[in-house]
């Protein structure tokens, strides 16, 4: 079962407005800007398990970042470098159940790792994808993990579905003034 959901996690973008997550209390979310130009986010259990998530937000200031279709293919084209080396042999698109906004993913098992001991930060699956949070900011997330059906999974795409981001009125109203 997945952890309980007790708090909430959230992170100042500058002009791009407050990204919200819901975190397990079990779970540490960490954030910081990479110099106004995006924002990284890293999610991580504060036990012993092996998994991370991770995610780096880019801003635009072109109004594409939901665009369902080009995220589709931007996450088909970056996964295929992962088919070959994978268990599944194959690129499953799925969506992100996402509060605002478009998200895809594909995941795949490491073929060499299968049905070995787990070896910390050594990630037997790994789950890439592309998010359009708003107009102006795109992500790229990564879950890594041991396995699909595990809590840990279960918990990271949670978090990953549960991000949200606010825009104050103010904001809003400068983004569709802008020539």
């Amino acid at each position: 079962a997945c952890a309980a959901f007790v708090r909430g996690a959230t992170f100042d973008l500058g002009v791009h407005g407050t990204l919200s997550v819901t975190v397990p209390e079990t779970w540490v979310a960490r954030g910081r800007d990479l110099g106004g130009k995006a924002f990284d986010l890293t999610f991580q259990p504060r036990n012993e398990a092996n998994a991370q998530c991770k995610l780096t937000l880019i801003y635009s200031e072109k109004e594409m970042a939901l665009d369902k279709e080009r995220i589709k293919k931007d996450v088909q084209g970056a996964t295929q470098k992962f088919v070959a080396g994978s268990v599944e042999k194959k690129a499953v698109l799925k969506e992100f159940k996402l509060k605002r906004g478009y998200g895809a993913y594909c995941s795949f098992t490491d073929e060499s790792l299968a049905g070995k001991p787990p070896i910390r930060g050594n990630y037997k699956t790994m789950t890439s994808g592309f998010l359009g949070l708003s107009e102006d900011v795109t992500g790229a997330v990564t879950i890594l993990c041991d396995s699909f059906t595990s809590p840990e999974f279960k918990t990271m795409l949670s978090m990953v579905e549960s991000l949200e981001i606010r825009k104050s009125d103010f904001e809003e109203a400068v983004r569709r003034v802008r020539f």
